[in-house]
């Protein structure tokens, strides 16, 4: 088989009953955004995961949002977000926007991505429960070069206040396509 892909099931398959491979789009820099083909979440499974690789915007100084599909349109105003972590000087940083009045949620919090280099975004965004009747929280972690010239581990909570279920997710970048980028849906298997 595969090594490193068997290898990289091992690691993954540690996070819960097995991860199904389900969707991937990989980005070419024709798009400011990747989606999943609707409906990316289902009730086959109960919590999904998708990981992101090598995400980089065509553009330097440009941030990443993430958006909500509720089967019939894309969510607006009610996300919110936290976000906190090391750079490479070990220095603490965190961001935060709790108010939920923002159109678009921020991967970064305003710790834009480099874009147009070697360096990507990276990470692994849990999307827990997203067809149940409550406030969505999905959580991530992730590794970055920011625009600043750091690189930066990230823990985050991706959040928005409806209760309506959530069916697709889209990945965009502030202005510009998404130059590179590998994004891969996987459903959590209940047992």
């Amino acid at each position: 088989g595969n090594t490193k892909k068997d290898t990289v099931q091992g690691i993954l398959d540690l996070a819960g009953g097995g991860w199904e491979p389900l969707q991937e789009v990989i980005a070419d820099n024709t798009s400011t955004s990747v989606a999943f083909v609707e409906p990316a979440f289902s009730a086959t499974y109960t919590n999904y995961v998708v990981v992101f690789n090598t995400w980089n915007p065509a553009t330097t100084n440009t941030r990443a949002y993430y958006e909500f599909y509720t089967g019939s349109a894309w969510l607006g105003a009610g996300y919110k977000w936290s976000h906190h972590g090391y750079d490479a000087n070990v220095t603490f940083r965190q961001g935060n926007n709790t108010a939920g009045a923002s159109a678009v949620g921020d991967f970064c919090d305003g710790w834009q991505l480099e874009g147009t280099s070697p360096h990507t975004f990276n990470g692994v965004l849990y999307c827990w429960d997203p067809l149940a009747a409550t406030q969505k929280n999905f959580s991530m972690m992730s590794s970055r070069m920011s625009y600043a010239g750091y690189f930066i581990n990230q823990t985050s909570v991706l959040a928005h206040s409806t209760t309506t279920a959530i069916t697709n997710i889209r990945l965009s970048m502030s202005s510009g396509n998404i130059e590179t980028g590998e994004f891969r849906l996987y459903g959590i298997k209940d047992s």
